[in-house]
C-alpha cells in the first residue's frame, strides 16, 4: 500500500477509533516497542479478508507510535467513516498536539525548534496551495496521506468505515476550497483512479507523489532522524558546557589552593621551622682530606706574602750577594681553589684558544685547582670547543706585576722524561701584552725598544725576510696627541720564560731525555738573530748548553737549554720503555728561577741569570743587545711583568709521541715567589709611574677582553703615526 509523506513528523497521540484517551494512550503505551520497523508484522495480522470487521480499526494497521492521524493501510473492504469519525480525529489532533509537541522536541526547546513546530502543526492542519506537503515534499504528512489513503481504495467498496471516511474527507476538502484551495482533490475524490499511477504522472497532475510502504518508512526515518539529531546536539551543547564548567572550577580550586600554600602555608611553617631538616645522629667517623687549616677570610689576602710561605724564605740573596726580601708568595695551600674569572686577587685561568702557537688544547679554568698543597694544571684528552685536549692557563695580567727582582718557582712536569710532545711553561711577559689575545700582542710583542730607527718600522725595513714584526707600536718617536701610554718612551711587552720543557735526542742511544729552556725574547731583531754571546755565560757546559734555535721572523731569543733528572717529572719510566711506570720510584719538585735588574743606565749593571734549583745555568749581561747593524740597544726588560703558568701541546714546539701519552697528565706547582732589593719602590705592581699601563688598557679593553681578534687594527684602533714614518705630518 502507498502512503503520503511529509517533511516534518507526524504528531503522536492516540489511534482513531478508541473509545476513550487514557485507554488509547495506554494500547499507544503497549505498542511502543514495535514502531516503524514492526509495521509489517502489524500488517500481516490485520489485512486477513476473513476477519471484516474487528471494531473501529478494522481493515487497516498502525505502524508508528502517538500519532492521532495513525498511518492506516486499508483493506479492500473498509469501513466508511461517518462524520462523528471525521470529526473525532480532528478533535484528538488539536488534544494530542501537546503530546506531539513533547515527544518531537522535548521538554526544553530553542526557539528555533518551537517556530519549527508551530509551522509543521500549522501545515498539517491547513496546508496551503503550493505547499512543499501538497505537492514536493517527502516527508510524513498525515493530511495527504488521509486523502490519498481514501483516493487510492477500491471505488465500489461500501465498507461503513470507507464511508466515513469518504464524507470526512468532502468536509475536509470543502474547508480546503472554502480558503482558496483547488477542487483538484474533490475530482480526484469523486473519480478515484483504479489502478497504481505511476508517480511523475501524479506529479504532472499536480497531485502529491504516492509513496510506497517501504519508500515512506524510509522517508520517516530520515525525518526521525534529524529531529534525533537536533535532540543530540542539544544534548552535546549542554555536555560541554556542563563539562566547561567542572574545569573552570576545578582549577579555580587548584588555583587557590596553590596561593594559599605559596602566601600561607609557606611563611608560617617556614617561621615556625616546619621545614628544617632535622638532624641525624653525630657522625662517628669522617675521611681527612687535608692538614691545611683554613684561615678566616681565607678567600682575601691582605699581605701580598702567602702566611703559609716558610720564615726560611723570606729571604734569597741575589747575583752580587744582596739579600733581597720576599715581597709577594702564593703557597696553593689552600684546597680546592679555582681561577675563574673574578674569584681570586692574583690569579686567573683563561677560557680561550691558544692560536698563536697552533696548540691542540682548549685551555679551560675546569683544568685549574689546587690540591694537597699544590696547583694543578690538569691536560685530558676531552673534546672541548672542537679540540680533543683540554688543559689549563693561569695568568696573573693585570692583577698582579713586579718590574726587576727574583722569580722563584717550583714545580714537577707533567708526564715523562723520555716522552716529548708537552710543553708545560712559567714564564713573565711585559702587562701591555695579554697572553692569548692577539689583538693586544700585535705591534708590542716582543719589543723591549727605546729608540726611533729602522727598528720600529715593520719588518725592520728589510726584505730579507728576518722580521715580520708589524712594526712598534708604542714607540718612542710617537706624534704628539696620538695614542700612547706615556708618549716619548718606547713601550713594549719583552718575554722571560723561566721554564719551557722540551725534549732533546740522543745521538748514540736515539733516545728522547728531558730539558728546560730558559730564555730571553727581544726585539728588534739582531742580524741572523745572533746577539753579542761574548757578554752571554753558561755555568755548566756539562749539563747546560746555548740553545740552537736563535729566534724565528717574530722574536730573537736568547736561550739555554739544561738536562733535568728523570724524578723532577710527575711519571719516572723505563728509557727502554716510556709507556711502563717504575713502581717504587720517587718524584720531585725542582726549583725554575730568573733574576734580572733592568733600569741602571750602565748597561753593565742590566742582566737576566736563570738558575735551575739553587745553580745558575746563564746569565745574559746587557751588551749583548748592544746596536747592531740598523737597531739599537734592545733593554733588559723595563716593563711591569705579569705571570703565565701553563700547559700547552703543540707541534709547533715538538714532536709528539701519542702513544707513550697515559691521561690525564698533570703539572704540579708548589708555590710562586718574588723577591726584590730593599728598598723598592714601584716594584710590584701593574701600573708604575715610568711605565704606566692601567688607563691604557681600560681606553682598549675590546683588544684585551676579545680572543678572536688578531691584530690591533680588528678592535677597532688606529696604529698612532710617529716622526719617523710620518714626518711632516706628525
Amino acid at each position: 500500500m502507498s502512503s503520503r509523506s511529509s517533511s516534518n513528523p507526524p504528531p503522536t497521540g492516540q489511534r482513531h477509533g478508541s473509545s476513550s484517551s487514557s485507554s488509547n494512550c495506554s494500547e499507544s503505551e503497549d505498542h511502543s516497542s514495535s514502531t516503524i520497523a514492526g509495521s509489517d508484522a502489524v500488517r500481516e495480522s490485520t489485512s486477513d479478508p476473513s476477519n471484516p470487521t474487528n471494531g473501529p480499526t478494522a481493515g487497516y494497521a498502525r505502524v508508528a507510535k502517538y500519532n492521532p492521524f495513525a498511518q492506516w493501510e486499508f483493506q479492500p473492504t473498509p469501513q466508511a467513516p461517518t462524520k462523528n469519525d471525521k470529526e473525532q480525529v480532528l478533535r484528538k489532533y488539536q488534544e494530542s498536539s501537546e503530546v506531539y509537541f513533547h515527544d518531537q522536541y522535548g521538554v526544553e526547546i530553542s526557539d528555533d525548534e518551537l517556530e519549527l513546530f508551530k509551522r509543521d502543526a500549522t501545515d498539517r492542519i491547513r496546508p496551503k496551495d503550493g505547499s512543499k506537503h501538497v505537492i514536493k515534499d517527502k516527508g510524513f504528512d498525515k493530511w495527504n496521506m488521509f486523502t490519498r489513503s481514501i483516493s487510492n481504495n477500491n471505488s465500489g467498496s461500501t465498507s461503513p468505515t470507507s464511508e466515513s471516511l469518504r464524507k470526512s474527507y468532502e468536509i475536509a476538502v470543502e474547508e480546503k476550497n472554502a480558503n482558496g484551495a483547488s477542487g483538484r482533490i474533490n475530482q480526484l475524490f469523486e473519480n478515484p483512479p483504479r489502478g497504481l499511477i505511476s508517480t511523475e504522472e501524479r506529479l504532472e497532475r499536480g497531485e502529491a507523489g504516492i509513496l510506497e510502504s517501504d519508500e515512506f518508512k524510509e522517508s520517516d526515518n530520515l525525518h526521525a532522524s534529524f529531529m534525533e539529531r537536533l535532540r543530540l546536539r542539544q544534548k552535546q551543547i549542554n555536555g560541554f558546557c556542563e563539562r566547561h564548567k567542572i574545569r573552570q572550577w576545578v582549577i579555580f580550586v587548584i588555583s587557590v589552593f596553590i596561593t594559599v600554600c605559596l602566601c600561607v602555608i609557606l611563611p608560617i611553617g617556614s617561621k615556625i621551622g616546619l621545614f628544617e631538616k632535622k638532624s641525624g645522629p653525630a657522625l662517628t667517623s669522617y675521611i681527612k682530606i687535608t692538614d691545611y687549616v683554613y684561615p678566616t677570610l681565607s678567600a682575601i689576602r691582605t699581605n701580598m706574602v702567602d702566611p703559609d710561605t716558610p720564615k726560611s724564605a723570606m729571604k734569597r740573596k741575589s747575583m752580587k750577594g744582596e739579600e733581597w726580601d720576599l715581597v709577594f708568595s702564593d703557597e696553593f695551600n689552600a684546597e680546592g681553589r679555582t681561577f675563574y674569572p673574578g674569584m681570586d686577587q692574583f690569579w686567573e685561568a683563561v677560557n680561550i684558544h691558544y692560536a698563536a702557537t697552533k696548540d691542540l688544547e682548549w685551555y679551560d679554568p675546569d683544568a685549574v685547582v689546587t690540591k694537597k698543597g699544590t696547583l694543578n694544571l690538569r691536560m685530558d684528552n676531552f673534546k672541548n670547543h672542537d679540540l680533543f685536549y683540554r688543559s689549563g692557563m693561569l695568568q696573573s695580567w693585570n692583577k698582579m706585576c713586579f718590574s726587576e727582582g727574583i722569580m722563584e718557582v717550583s714545580a714537577k712536569m707533567p708526564g715523562s722524561a723520555y716522552t716529548a710532545g708537552l710543553w708545560p711553561g712559567i714564564w713573565i711577559l711585559g702587562n701591555l701584552a695579554r697572553p692569548g689575545y692577539l689583538a693586544s700582542t700585535d705591534g708590542v710583542w716582543p719589543y723591549s725598544y727605546n729608540e726611533c730607527d729602522a727598528g720600529i718600522t715593520p719588518n725592520q725595513s728589510t726584505s730579507d725576510g728576518l722580521s715580520y714584526l708589524p712594526g712598534q707600536r708604542l714607540n718612542k718617536c710617537t706624534c704628539k696627541g696620538e695614542d700612547h701610554p706615556n708618549r716619548g718612551t718606547g713601550r713594549g711587552a719583552p718575554e722571560i720564560d723561566l721554564l719551557e720543557g722540551a725534549h732533546s735526542v740522543n745521538s748514540v742511544t736515539d733516545l728522547h731525555f728531558g730539558v728546560a729552556a730558559q730564555t730571553l725574547q727581544v726585539a728588534p731583531f739582531d742580524v741572523w738573530y745572533l746577539p753579542n754571546y761574548d757578554f752571554v755565560a753558561v755555568h755548566n757546559i756539562t749539563k747546560s748548553n746555548l740553545n740552537s734555535y736563535l729566534g724565528t721572523p717574530f722574536q730573537e731569543m736568547v736561550s739555554v737549554q739544561t738536562t733535568v733528572n728523570e724524578s723532577w717529572y710527575e711519571n719516572v719510566v723505563s728509557a727502554s720503555e716510556p709507556t711502563r711506570r717504575l713502581e717504587g720510584s720517587q718524584t720531585y719538585f725542582q726549583k725554575y728561577v730568573t733574576e734580572y735588574q733592568s733600569k741602571s743606565k750602565d748597561p753593565m749593571e742590566n742582566y737576566v741569570r736563570f738558575f735551575l734549583g739553587d745553580e745558575p745555568t746563564a746569565t745574559i749581561i746587557g751588551p749583548a743587545l748592544a746596536p747592531n747593524g740598523n737597531v739599537g740597544w734592545r733593554d733588559m726588560p723595563k716593563e711591569p711583568m705579569s705571570i703565565v703558568l701553563n700547559l700547552g701541546l703543540s707541534e709547533s714546539w715538538s714532536m709528539i709521541q701519542w702513544l707513550n701519552f697515559n691521561f690525564p697528565l698533570t703539572f704540579e706547582i708548589d708555590y710562586v715567589r718574588i723577591y726584590q732589593p730593599k728598598g723598592a719602590r714601584d716594584g710590584l705592581t701593574c701600573n708604575p709611574p715610568d711605565y704606566p699601563t692601567t688607563e691604557y688598557i681600560n681606553n682598549h679593553l675590546n683588544a684585551y677582553m676579545n680572543p678572536n681578534l688578531t691584530r690591533w687594527e680588528d678592535a677597532g684602533y688606529t696604529i698612532p703615526r710617529n716622526k719617523l714614518l710620518n714626518g711632516q705630518n706628525c
